[in-house]
């Protein structure tokens, strides 16, 4: 089955390099924005459906895409971006030091975090939730090709996951996956 995964488009936490998580449910930038609808406009639509992190990121991102083809949208809590719980919102040195180097920017690239501590998810919570999810979606859309519209810890989770290297994950990059 074949799952397109998009991340959302720019936000200004994004512009300044803070992690946001799923605790902060910040909206798109004008840049974001315009990303959006670049992304629809080169989009093939060869999908027959988008399922979407409910936050607005991402939920902005895919009504750009629904807007262009005209798919079903459904919004899906499992594709939240992974909980950084207190340390959403600050840049990634503020993060070290706030945990004495605990938790730092490679260690959460390389699947190796846990925010549990500081009120989040660890990496185990978010595999679950991406499981969940897949496994739900080869249930409802067996036959189908789903747009997923999420974040760039669940697109780098299910590189980690389901392919052999995970590339650069930019605001509105496009990863296929044959699940």
């Amino acid at each position: 089955m074949k799952f397109i995964f998009v991340r959302h488009g720019e936000t200004d936490y994004n512009r300044e390099g803070k992690p946001m998580g799923s605790d902060i449910d910040a909206p798109l930038n004008e840049v974001g924005m315009k990303q959006a609808e670049d992304l629809a406009a080169e989009l093939s639509g060869d999908f027959d459906v988008i399922i979407s992190s409910p936050l607005k990121r991402a939920s902005q991102t895919a009504e750009a895409i629904k807007q262009r083809f005209n798919k079903p949208l459904v919004l899906d809590k499992n594709l939240e971006d992974r909980s950084f719980g207190s340390l959403a919102g600050k840049s990634w040195d503020e993060i070290e030091q706030e945990t004495k180097g605990k938790v730092n920017k490679i260690a959460s690239r390389n699947q190796q975090y846990d925010f549990r501590p500081y009120g989040g998810e660890s990496v185990k919570d978010v595999k679950q939730r991406l499981i969940q999810f897949i496994e739900g979606s080869k249930r409802d859309y067996h036959d189908k090709i789903i747009l997923v519209v999420t974040h760039s810890g669940i697109v780098r989770l299910a590189h980690h996951l389901f392919s052999e290297k995970t590339p650069h994950i930019g605001n509105v990059s496009v990863h296929e996956f044959d699940l």
